[in-house]
This record gives structure tokens, C-alpha cells and sequence, in this order.
């Protein structure tokens, strides 16, 4: 083995200095580049109102990051504060909540109040709620009618239920049937099987407006059919009487059955002893028949009774 020469040792530290180089350079190269959340959050740090609501709902939904409520909070917070109408809404729903930060009905209402006076439909209904039931906000039905039309007249359906219970009732309106069943009708129409159900009722009762069963019986079924349990029980009284709709044992059998399933506690003893009382007027193939119908049986959509 020959001696290495001093020219061939500055040849080996020239190349053990690039190979560390080269080293450093492949180390560098593995710090990730910013992802796309990474980048409107810089925006949004920036101050870009659309882009700090953006971040939220990102936070919210977990969508490119990791969810985190207390976050999707603070950036409703900061698009709020700089007038972002929707960021007002949802920071109201999380403060109302006590999610992302702590219950606070008075900042919920805050927070309602500025989007509802910019036109919000849906700030407008929590804001009339809130006034109608004194949560946040002192309990003013006249307050709450007000926000309700303002929100039912965008054609927010929950608000138009409402307000036709404040006119049903008197609360903060003058009590009158007829404009209390012609916002019934508009959320009706749209879907809403309560304010069918409540439609139906006002012209069965004959009290605020003129009794009329074959109209009772057309908003009582369009209730039903949406699986609304208290308008599955009126049906089979309707059947059974043959009020508003021809007699038929068999289907009156068939809605105490259905009622019985979807009510609970007293009012599903009352629908079970109905269907029980009504089998004696059934022929064992019409008992089978009513069997079949209540397995097979589906509501049209899911009720909205809450």
C-alpha cells in the first residue's frame, strides 16, 4: 500500500464538503410547502374579512385542517367585528350554543340583532325566537312578531310556522284565523307538516275560522302523510267518523295503528285502544290487509314537529 500523497487529502476534503452540502441541501428540501389552508390563513391574518369567514367554516367543518370550534370562533369573530353578516349569524349560533367558546344568550343576541337589521333571514327568526321566549333577550312578543315577518316575508318557513301561532293565539298581534292560516298555508306549502297539522286544526275546531272538515281533512292527511304523529291520530278519528272524508274502518284502523307507533306514553294508549276497538268492525282479510299497510308504510319526508 503506497503513502497518500497531501495532494490526493485535499482532494478527499473537497469531496466530503460537497457530499455535506449536498446533505444540508436534501435536508432543507424536506420542510413541506404551505398547503392551501395554510395560505388563506394567511390572508385571513392579513385581514381579508371573506377569507377570516372562509377560515372559519374550515375550522368548522374540519375541511383542509383539523376541526376546532374554538378556532372557527375566533375567526367568525374577526369577520363579524368587520361586518361579515353570516360570521354575525354563526358566531350568534355558537355563542348561543356554547360551542367554540362559552354559552352567552346576550352576545348570541348581539350577534343576531346585527345581522337580523342586515336583512338575515335566519338571524331575524332566532332573533323573534329569542324575544318570544325571553332567552337573551327580554320577552317581548311584539319584538318577536316583528322579527318573524320580517324573516317569514324572505320566505324563511320556520318563521311563517310562528308567526301564524302569534296570530293563532294573540301574542304580540291581534288574535286573527285568517291571517294566522294564511301563513300556516305559505310554511305548509312548502313542507312544513306542523303548520299543516295546525292548519288542519283551525278548521276542524271552527273557532277562528269557519268550520270546514273536507279542508281539515286535506291538511290533516298532507301532515300525516309526512309522518306527523298527532295528524296520524286525527286521521283515524276523521276516517272513523267519516268527517271530511268518506267512512273507512279499514284505513281508520290503519292511522290509529301508525299514531300508536309515533306517539308516546298516554297519546299512544288512547291511538292502541282505538285500532283495538275499531278491529271488531274488520273482517280477519281486512285485519291483514291494515297489517300490511302499517309495515309498509313510509312517510313522505321526515316531520318537522320540534
Amino acid at each position: 500500500m503506497g503513502v497518500q500523497r497531501a495532494g490526493e487529502w485535499r482532494w478527499v476534503r473537497a469531496l466530503l464538503v460537497t457530499l455535506a452540502l449536498l446533505v444540508g441541501m436534501a435536508a432543507g428540501c424536506s420542510t413541506p410547502p404551505p398547503t392551501a389552508f395554510d395560505k388563506l390563513l394567511a390572508q385571513a391574518k392579513l385581514g381579508n374579512i371573506e377569507v377570516q369567514y372562509e377560515v372559519a367554516m374550515r375550522y368548522y367543518d374540519g375541511d383542509g385542517t383539523p376541526r376546532d370550534a374554538k378556532e372557527a370562533a375566533h375567526w367568525f369573530g374577526e369577520a363579524a367585528n368587520n361586518g361579515h353578516v353570516k360570521a354575525q349569524y354563526n358566531l350568534g349560533v355558537m355563542a348561543l350554543k356554547g360551542e367554540g367558546l362559552e354559552k352567552d344568550p346576550l352576545m348570541a343576541g348581539t350577534r343576531f340583532t346585527q345581522a337580523a337589521e342586515k336583512g338575515n333571514p335566519l338571524a331575524q327568526f332566532n332573533l323573534g325566537w329569542m324575544y318570544q321566549i325571553g332567552r337573551g333577550e327580554e320577552r317581548d312578543p311584539q319584538k318577536a312578531a316583528y322579527w318573524y315577518r320580517r324573516s317569514a316575508d324572505q320566505g324563511n318557513t320556520r318563521a311563517q310556522l310562528a308567526l301564524g301561532w302569534l296570530y293563532q293565539h294573540g301574542l304580540g298581534v291581534n288574535q286573527d284565523g285568517n291571517e294566522a292560516a294564511r301563513w300556516y298555508r305559505k310554511a305548509a306549502t312548502k313542507g312544513s307538516s306542523q303548520a299543516a297539522f295546525n292548519l288542519g286544526l283551525l278548521h276542524l275546531q271552527g273557532a277562528l275560522l269557519p268550520r270546514n272538515d273536507s279542508e281539515a281533512a286535506r291538511w290533516m292527511n298532507r301532515a300525516a302523510e309526512q309522518g306527523h304523529p298527532k295528524a296520524l291520530y286525527q286521521m283515524g278519528g276523521l276516517f272513523y267518523l267519516g268527517q271530511g272524508v268518506p267512512q273507512n274502518y279499514l284505513k281508520a284502523h290503519v292511522y290509529f295503528s301508525l299514531a300508536a307507533q309515533h306517539l308516546q306514553g298516554e297519546e299512544a294508549e288512547r291511538a292502541k285502544a282505538k285500532y283495538q276497538a275499531i278491529a271488531r268492525f274488520l273482517t280477519p282479510n281486512q285485519q291483514a290487509e291494515s297489517f300490511r299497510n302499517v309495515q309498509s308504510w313510509q312517510p313522505s319526508h321526515p316531520s318537522d314537529t320540534e
